[in-house]
């Protein structure tokens, strides 16, 4: 009965062993594959977890290390001393690997519990953004809507502009529920390595835009280095980009088509600690 416990717990230990290294791997691996923009967001998010995982264990960096990782290693070294200096005809090997076993579980435990912990925490994290996101679109879908500006020099069948953008679109001889956009500005959000501060344009329409498309914002100063478009909750296919031109910033995107009150988002990163300023922005297709 003995054994077979030993040996369920070396499958357990074995099988936790083989999860910790895969979500090490995973975890550098992963920024390889994103731009910089999108490596920017990734830190962001492993740092705010692994501080709500110290949190929620009642740990800092310090404790973690020193009692997590540090212990287990000293202990180590001093179980080998102590049994050289107790057992000096023993076999030397075997004594280190008695040491070495248990230095290796009394430091997987901790590190396979910090790692449960910090996929819970991952999960919460990423879904408590979520429902900050939506709230932050229901509050922008309900706000009150500027209605599109009138052109009082034009024939009645030419449509009006909307919202800054370039493109034309609105009404056609009163036969179309009249096509709007509009458009909020969120300072304050994530930062990437490079940058001391970032600005979103978050833009949302109520008609359906085609495939390809491009969405673009102007600052009031150039104090940025790049940025990047999204729509949350969603997945964008990259195409051309023309980047940051002075103080306006334009991506382009080849799928899919934006939905009619479907957010999407222009994010800036600024390089100094006071973002700049959101003036217009437009979401057209090509």
């Amino acid at each position: 009965m003995l054994d077979r416990l030993l040996s369920i717990l070396r499958k357990l230990l074995g099988l936790a062993f083989f999860l910790l290294v895969s979500f090490v791997i995973a975890a550098a691996v992963l920024p390889k594959m994103l731009d910089a923009a999108q490596q920017g967001h990734y830190r962001n998010l492993v740092s705010a977890v692994w501080k709500i995982s110290l949190s929620a264990l009642s740990q800092t960096d310090l404790s973690f290390a020193a009692y997590s990782i540090a212990s287990p290693v000293a202990a180590f070294f001093i179980t080998i001393a102590l049994l050289r200096s107790l057992r000096k005809e023993g076999d030397v090997m075997q004594q280190v690997k008695e040491s070495f076993i248990a230095a290796a579980v009394g430091l997987l435990v901790p590190l396979v519990i910090m790692a449960g912990t910090f996929g819970w925490n991952l999960v919460a994290t990423v879904y408590a953004d979520h429902e900050n996101l939506v709230a932050n679109f229901n509050r922008l879908a309900s706000s009150p809507k500027v209605p599109c500006p009138s052109c009082p020099t034009c024939p009645p069948s030419k449509p009006c502009k909307v919202a800054g953008s370039p493109n034309a679109t609105g009404t056609e001889q009163g036969t179309k529920e009249q096509q709007q956009c509009w458009m909020a500005e969120i300072p304050g959000g994530p930062v990437t390595k490079d940058s001391l501060s970032s600005n979103v344009a978050a833009i949302h329409c109520n008609y359906r835009i085609e495939a390809p498309w491009c969405a673009s914002a102007t600052f009031n100063k150039d104090t940025f280095s790049n940025g990047n478009t999204f729509l949350p909750g969603g997945t964008v296919f990259g195409g051309a980009r023309p980047g940051k031109q002075g103080s306006t910033f334009t991506e382009c995107h080849i799928g899919p088509a934006i939905l009619p009150q479907q957010l999407v988002t222009v994010t800036v990163y600024g390089t100094e600690a006071n973002p700049p300023r959101l003036l217009s922005g437009w979401v057209k297709s090509q």
